[in-house]
């Protein structure tokens, strides 16, 4: 769907991005070195399964005028139906953002940030939850009826990035803390939609790093899984020429650095990547932002062979958010120039909106190449949502 979107995760990164959603989206930096403290010694507990708890429907409200609702994260499955993480809870529309119901399970707990979801379809969703206390433990959700049922689980890790390819494989990454220029990190996976989890890597302080896996230096900022046996963590090191790309062949337990070329006429560059995007096991697409002494620029490489290589398309020359909703449609936009590709990435048309978010946008989410959503939030703490059904030309105020 989206930024299948949008950046990425140790935990004290992730608390920050939480108390950044109250604050203006700025144009994304290069990659920084910022010392936190380590986290204390942690032995992985075995989840508990608890009995699902039961959510009742909650009568759709509309927010006034579209406006005051923050949106940490939004996902819009298709043209109607979506997921949405607010700053307090679960949300759900079935009228393309009109109205939303709450649908958080029953304990949730607002005095439990962080918290991350993965929104595979209309009705399989999961969650995450960081304990307040210790941030190695957590609390894990999973619902398959659309919310509205919640199956709960205590869980050796709290929020961070997750892949699901189907109703029962999954992989989340968390944070494990972090140092001047490291993030210590642990993978986990489930093969039963999330009752019960394997850590089946972690890179940790103190302990030796096998040639070619995952160091503890650089920032980790995403995983995928295309299948049960390959996948990706991508991230960013502040150096440049630095592919922070390492993919696995054995379901997460060894992982090895894959390298690609940067586009043509251009020789020097930081390299932020983003997890990549499959839409086929064979075909899937891996944004790049690339940081150059004189510019910037957004690239989508594209994968036909399942990931084994990549090819860079034509740079986009703006930093800002961005969707993928399909092989063929990428879409760009800081804020005043919307960028949208309709032939994968080869060449691109420019859109100016006829509304300016410059320094505003907070997320951006395409279901296909027209109809589109995008939350922002201004320096006063106004928020808002807004959306599109001609590619990003004109946008409104969703409306029943």
């Amino acid at each position: 769907m989206n930024n299948r979107l949008t950046s990425i995760m140790m935990t004290a990164l992730l608390i920050f991005l939480l108390a950044g959603a109250c604050k203006p989206t700025s144009t994304p930096a290069p990659p920084t070195e910022t010392p936190t403290s380590l986290p204390p010694t942690f032995t992985p507990i075995p989840p508990t399964p608890i009995p699902p708890t039961v959510t009742p429907t909650i009568t759709p409200t509309e927010p006034p005028s579209g406006e005051s609702v923050f949106f940490t994260s939004l996902d819009m499955i298709t043209d109607t139906t979506g997921w949405a993480l607010t700053t307090t809870s679960v949300v759900r529309t079935t009228d393309g953002g009109a109205t939303w119901s709450e649908v958080a399970p029953n304990d949730w707990s607002d005095a439990m940030p962080p918290t991350s979801g993965f929104f595979r379809n209309e009705d399989h969703a999961w969650l995450a939850q960081t304990d307040p206390v210790d941030f190695e433990r957590g609390v894990f959700y999973h619902t398959s009826d659309g919310g509205a049922s919640w199956e709960r689980y205590d869980v050796p890790f709290g929020a961070g990035t997750m892949s699901f390819i189907d109703n029962l494989n999954g992989w989340v990454m968390v944070g494990l803390g972090a140092g001047a220029g490291s993030q210590a990190i642990a993978i986990f996976a489930t093969h039963n939609s999330g009752a019960t989890w394997t850590e089946t890597y972690r890179r940790d302080t103190g302990e030796q790093e096998p040639a070619g896996e995952i160091p503890l230096g650089g920032s980790k900022q995403g995983i995928t899984f295309r299948d049960l046996q390959h996948g990706w963590v991508a991230g960013s090191v502040p150096a440049d020429n630095i592919v922070y790309l390492y993919a696995t062949d054995n379901g997460g337990f060894n992982f090895q650095q894959q390298d690609i070329l940067l586009p043509t006429g251009i020789t020097t560059a930081m390299m932020s990547l983003e997890a990549p995007i499959f839409y086929t096991n064979l075909t899937g697409v891996l944004p790049v932002l690339l940081f150059t002494p004189d510019a910037s620029a957004t690239v989508f490489y594209t994968t036909a062979d399942g990931g084994l290589t990549w090819t860079p398309t034509t740079p986009v020359p703006v930093l800002g958010r961005y969707s993928a909703p399909s092989l063929d449609n990428y879409i760009v936009w800081d804020g005043n120039t919307l960028y949208h590709s309709s032939d994968q990435g080869q060449s691109w048309d420019e859109v100016t909106p006829d509304i300016n978010l410059d320094g505003m946008i907070a997320s951006l989410d395409f279901v296909d190449g027209q109809n589109g959503w995008v939350t922002w939030m201004d320096g006063s703490g106004n928020a808002g949502l807004y959306r599109t059904i001609d590619g990003g030309s004109t946008w409104s105020v969703p409306a029943p």
